[in-house]
């Protein structure tokens, strides 16, 4: 936004910032929402208990905080501590549920016997 001053000047470069917040506020809120109601159906798939506003306050105090504290700050306490053992378990998890439960061995072409 700081690169609009020059064109617009200052008080009209306050109109684009404005509403780049604004939208910047609403993809936030759209992805605390998606997250959360994801979080419910994989919960309520899994145990029958159906909880979406909880798993939405969680994502927006998660969210928070990790823009609080910063990103780099987060890369640093979480990342670089279990960011590439989580990694390493969900490849394996998607390995283990691929081999699992699709028939990889299986001819689905019409002149394959």
């Amino acid at each position: 936004m700081a690169m609009l001053r020059p064109s617009l000047g200052l008080r009209g470069a306050a109109l684009p910032t404005v509403i780049n917040v604004v939208q910047l506020i609403g993809w936030g809120a759209f992805e605390i929402i998606v997250m959360g109601d994801a979080a419910d159906a994989l919960v309520t798939s899994a145990f029958g208990i159906s909880l979406p506003a909880l798993w939405i306050v969680l994502f927006g105090v998660l969210a928070t905080s990790i823009a609080a504290m910063g990103p780099v700050s987060f890369v640093r306490r979480f990342l670089r501590a279990w960011g590439l053992w989580l990694l390493l378990a969900a490849a394996a998890w998607l390995t283990v549920r691929l081999l699992a439960t699709q028939d990889l061995g299986g001819c689905r072409s019409p002149g394959c016997r």
